[in-house]
């Protein structure tokens, strides 16, 4: 009888493991199916297939003959595309330092940070963004903001895949014309215009400190309505461009000691 039952317990734990490689290569198979729909998914993407709306720009001429901006028209977004030739490097480096230090060094997406972001996902903690430059383009153009890990492992292969078909400059660029920064502009050029009344090429580095710091909470760093915020976050944004040797002592001094007079 006691053998009967070890024999009966074997063929138990033998039919476990049959189910349990089953189980197994089931999943497997799964993974890689879900895999490879998001490397088609990935190849089949194209920035430049996305509609950018622009606003469009009137000018004149005062009477001495220089150019004057009478209007702007626009629909629903206000925009003004901007070449990256036009925006001053200091802008650009204030972008890469606040928002993807390694972004001259990474191929669509930073490791260090992505592991980071999965450790705080997997805590509960959330103040660890992973998503560099390339992969925030991803998702402004595309308008995937779904809060999923479908939607962040789609926006993971797109990103790579955005790297090998356009240069670091491209994709600064159009980053830079499409993110958003608060009240009702997007790009750098329309924030320019919004918050200083000036060209992008006119801005100082205090003041483009400020644009770029507002692009993480448009809301909660809106210079109009909550100025303080706004300060500290510039400070950040400096600290950060010193840091990364972006800046000298001397060019931060003079940048953190300039009054911001927003219009």
């Amino acid at each position: 009888m006691a053998k009967k039952r070890t024999k009966n317990k074997r063929k138990t734990v033998k039919n476990i493991g049959k189910i349990l490689l089953a189980v197994g290569i089931l999943t497997c198979f799964a993974i890689v199916i879900s895999l490879g729909s998001f490397v088609i998914d990935a190849y089949g993407f194209d920035i430049t297939n996305y509609k950018m709306d622009s606003s469009s720009v009137v000018y004149g001429v005062d009477k001495d003959g220089n150019p004057v901006e009478y209007e702007q028209l626009h629909g629903d977004v206000r925009r003004v595309w901007v070449d990256i030739e036009n925006i001053p490097d200091f802008v650009q480096k204030a972008a890469i330092s606040i928002e993807d230090e390694r972004f001259y060094s990474h191929r669509g997406i930073d490791i260090k940070r992505t592991a980071g972001a999965i450790f705080g996902f997997i805590t509960g903690t959330s103040d660890y963004g992973g998503s560099t430059i390339t992969q925030q383009l991803v998702k402004n153009v595309t308008g995937d903001w779904d809060n999923s890990p479908t939607r962040k492992i789609r926006e993971i292969f797109r990103a790579l895949v955005v790297e090998t078909k356009m240069n670091k400059e491209e994709i600064l660029e159009y980053y830079l014309n499409i993110v958003y920064f608060g009240n009702g502009s997007n790009g750098v050029q329309m924030a320019a215009y919004t918050y200083f009344d000036k060209d992008i090429a006119d801005l100082t580095v205090a003041e483009a400190a400020a644009i770029v710091g507002i692009t993480q909470s448009p809301r909660n760093l809106d210079p109009f309505n909550y100025p303080e915020n706004n300060k500290n976050r510039q400070m950040l944004v400096l600290g950060k461009m010193k840091e990364l040797g972006y800046l000298t002592e001397e060019e931060y001094n003079v940048a953190a000691a300039q009054p911001l007079e927003f219009k």
